[in-house]
């Protein structure tokens, strides 16, 4: 996927004439960060959220669920609600570009110019700076659509859960301790963190990676 979007971008026409990064003016850079951005968001699979462990999608409260062996079959109805986290991050992040171009047609870079010429991951940063409150605003819709399987999967888990502290309490029996009832602002947190992640390393990607002279795309101001 990562090969196809790259190639694309060498077929792409320029957006303006072919200039190096010291020679273009500050609209042409303008342009091609946002198209940078724009291209990197197309880019992003499912790789950039299969790296999440089980571990990872619990909060802190939660993570001693990891080490719970009393419970039948706990371990297993864990895995399967991570393997459902996982699956709606994905599907989210692929619905994620859309919901960005209103937020990438505002964008704009203090100085372009110079940031074309920093071959970093200056304006996912940037980007992520200006807009962070609208890109969450996102996750959280896109996760409460796509997060719905495992809201109901988690809610089973902390019912028996609950039930099993309670029966230890009673009997007198060490307490497994509290656990986070609803983990929804703790994914949609860990979400935005791995999406814009994964977003910076594939505008470095873009922008490093080497393009004929002539070739026609946008990718030649980086380079």
């Amino acid at each position: 996927m990562k090969l196809l979007l790259l190639l694309l971008a060498l077929a792409l026409s320029s957006c303006s004439s072919l200039q190096s990064p010291a020679s273009i003016d500050q609209e042409t850079a303008q342009e091609a960060l946002v198209e940078v951005l724009r291209l990197a968001s197309a880019g992003l699979d499912a790789d950039d959220f299969a790296s999440l462990e089980l571990i990872d999608l619990l909060d802190q409260e939660s993570a001693h669920l990891i080490e719970l062996r009393e419970i039948p079959l706990f371990e297993r109805r864990l895995q399967a609600w991570g393997d459902e986290v996982i699956a709606a991050f994905w599907h989210s992040a692929s619905r994620f570009p859309p919901h960005l171009e209103p937020l990438f047609k505002n964008l704009a870079f203090p100085d372009a110019k110079a940031m074309v010429s920093d071959n970093t991951k200056v304006a996912t940063l940037y980007f992520s700076d200006q807009y962070h409150n609208q890109i969450v605003a996102i996750a959280q819709m896109l996760l409460g659509e796509d997060l719905v399987e495992a809201s109901a999967q988690w809610d089973r888990i902390v019912g028996r859960y609950r039930i099993i502290r309670n029966s230890r309490l009673l009997l007198e029996e060490q307490d497994l301790g509290a656990i986070t009832e609803n983990l929804f602002d703790h994914l949609v947190d860990l979400f935005v963190h791995q999406y814009l992640t994964a977003l910076a390393e594939e505008e470095l990607l873009l922008r490093t990676t080497p393009v004929i002279k002539g070739s026609g795309s946008f990718l030649e101001v980086f380079q």
